[in-house]
């Protein structure tokens, strides 16, 4: 029987996450389909749709300048599960 509901990309929940040992929890028990895995986003046994967000993402792209966000964003959109620390690298090491 069933509801006939079934979950879709239209939506997804978010976690924000205060370090990368959050984001390692949560990535470790919802991560179901490692195929979906892109970008902080992942898909769990049933379906639900997550992104998986550390909060010094956000930090990173809110400070420096337009070259450092582009870098920061096209590092973020080869991972999977998001790395803090290979991000903060990209944004300041390589400046």
């Amino acid at each position: 029987m069933g509801s006939g509901f079934n979950f879709n990309e239209a939506y997804s929940l978010m976690i924000l996450c205060g370090s990368q040992a959050k984001v390692d929890y949560y990535w470790d028990k919802l991560s179901h389909d490692s195929d979906f895995e892109q970008c902080g986003w992942l898909k769990d046994q049933f379906g639900v749709q997550w992104q998986i967000m550390p909060v010094r993402f956000y930090e990173l792209m809110k400070n420096g300048s337009e070259a450092e966000h582009w870098r920061v964003t096209q590092t973020m959109l080869n991972m999977k599960k998001l790395d803090i620390e290979a991000l903060e690298y990209t944004m300041y090491e390589l400046s």
